[in-house]
């Protein structure tokens, strides 16, 4: 009797470990969990799920990252196909390449001892052309099995997924181009085209060191008093960096002081040459009478 407890005793242990393997084994959001006292994911037993190791969620100054993974799973890739893809911004999603290497860690005559062997499957990709802002990654582990399931322990896909969010800043700022307002004299108004090679938050300009005016693109600034004038204009990209053209002078003039051009109406001009015509006929046809 004795000897029969101790064995459902063991057996009892036995269906609560590969209780806790199961329920672990199909996680849809596993998150690694390395312990203080381990190194990586392969010295810590029980760490299953993902880690991506590169990018962090950090600011970088470079638009190109490497994007490293590292997925742990309690099971064999004799058994369950490994694949590992990310998707960028919600964008599609892209296969990273990757390994998967089998570490066994059964015990001969243990019966418990294979739930502590383990796969780990390692990705590497590179992110190019990052444009400057705010960032988010997800990266996906996706398993298959290879051959006909065992109930419902064995499911034909698992899944693991982790997002990290990071961002581009290159702390350069944006360049304010083709801005022709020169050290000249201006009537009354004030005409200014600019393009901006970087993408824009905001853009605004300063007149006589006054409070910013917020403006959508280029402009004229009407109404300008008689005068010297400083203008300053800004740009602002998404993420934080603020780009200026620096003090532009400029000076509007009394409107009396531009000469005037007296502009002959259309209709007299067309009477003008109507009689110029009439006039050059009417000596062509003397000329010819008075010849015979």
């Amino acid at each position: 009797m004795k000897k029969t407890g101790v064995l459902l005793a063991t057996f009892a242990l036995v269906l609560l470990l590969l209780a806790s393997f199961f329920i672990d084994l199909q996680t849809a959001k596993a998150q690694p969990r390395i312990s203080s006292s381990a190194q990586s994911m392969e010295d810590e037993p029980y760490s299953y799920g993902i880690n991506i190791s590169s990018p962090a969620n950090t600011t970088y100054n470079s638009n190109s990252l490497l994007l490293n993974v590292t997925i742990r799973r309690p099971v064999s890739p004799n058994d369950y196909e490994f694949k590992i893809m990310y998707s960028l911004n919600g964008e599609a999603n892209v296969t990273v390449p990757s390994t998967a290497t089998f570490y066994d860690k059964s015990i001969p005559d243990s019966i418990q001892s294979f739930l502590a062997s383990y796969t780990l499957a390692k990705g590497v990709a590179f992110l190019s052309n990052l444009s400057e802002g705010s960032h988010y990654l997800t990266v996906y582990g996706i398993y298959v099995h290879k051959g006909p399931t065992v109930g419902t322990n064995w499911p034909a896909v698992m899944h693991d997924i982790q997002t990290i969010y990071f961002m581009i800043n290159d702390g350069v700022p944006p360049s304010i181009k083709t801005l022709q307002i020169q050290n000249v004299t201006y009537q009354n108004s004030l005409p200014f085209n600019f393009s901006v090679d970087d993408l824009i938050s905001w853009m605004g300009y300063s007149l006589d060191e006054k409070a910013n005016v917020t403006i959508a693109g280029n402009t004229t600034l009407n109404g300008l008093a008689v005068g010297f004038h400083v203008l300053v204009v800004y740009a602002n990209d998404t993420v934080g960096n603020m780009g200026t053209t620096g003090n532009l002078n400029f000076t509007i003039a009394n409107p009396a002081a531009f000469p005037t051009v007296q502009v002959v109406p259309t209709a007299l001009v067309f009477v003008l040459i109507a009689t110029v015509i009439v006039a050059a006929a009417g000596l062509l046809f003397y000329h010819k009478k008075h010849k015979r």
